[in-house]
């Protein structure tokens, strides 16, 4: 099930430089940034601009000379090895860095395979949403019931019950702490809901406190 009807809702946002040898992976970024790609052995500074993020293999010498002055956000390298980067470099620039993890598959079977539930869709909820969705994720189940009722026009969210939201690998909370009203949510998620969640689920509260049982999840 989607959080959104369509993939063609969102926004590229991201720009993406890339060894041409990454275009195996193409799928994996095109939902959420233009990429654009070229030989590894032919990037060259004049090529960084206007691109957010830059990805190489061994044979592409990432250093001062190369990133001075270019934008860059961030630096990634598919490689065991990081001596061809200058990682010293890269920090002084304030450019973030990670080495890669070339198996496609363990990325996959990691964090778009797994099933997302989302708990509250307002301003932070809505955000984390376009996000899975920017990044490929296809199972992302949605629990609000005020805003289902609200039957705006321009809301493309697909709404699920508890029951469904709590039943996927990955559960985050983003409600407001309501004591009151037609859907008070203190304690939302009780004894009976915290333990009937499967092995292995991770829970996610980025709201307050009293909106879990902390007894039975310390429990």
């Amino acid at each position: 099930m989607l959080g959104y009807r369509s993939l063609d809702d969102l926004k590229k946002q991201i720009t993406i430089l890339a060894d041409s040898d990454f275009k195996f992976f193409a799928n994996l970024f095109t939902p959420f940034a233009d990429i654009e790609f070229i030989a590894g052995r032919s990037i060259d500074k004049k090529y960084l601009s206007g691109f957010d993020a830059l990805l190489v293999r061994s044979v592409t010498k990432v250093n001062k000379e190369l990133i001075c002055g270019s934008g860059l956000k961030f630096v990634g390298t598919a490689t065991s090895g990081v001596e061809h980067i200058d990682q010293e470099a890269l920090a002084k620039a304030g450019i973030s860095f990670s080495s890669l993890d070339s198996n496609c598959q363990n990325f996959t079977d990691r964090f778009l395979n797994r099933s997302y539930g989302i708990i509250g869709a307002g301003e932070v909820g809505h955000r984390l949403i376009t996000r899975l969705m920017q990044c490929g994720v296809r199972d992302v189940l949605v629990y609000d019931p005020p805003l289902r009722e609200e039957h705006d026009s321009e809301n493309r969210l697909i709404f699920s019950t508890l029951d469904e939201v709590l039943s996927c690998n990955v559960v985050s909370v983003h409600a407001p702490l309501e004591t009151s009203g037609s859907y008070p949510t203190t304690e939302l998620l009780g004894a009976h809901e915290i333990n009937g969640l499967q092995t292995g689920t991770i829970l996610v509260n980025a709201s307050r406190g009293g909106i879990l049982d902390e007894v039975a999840l310390l429990t």
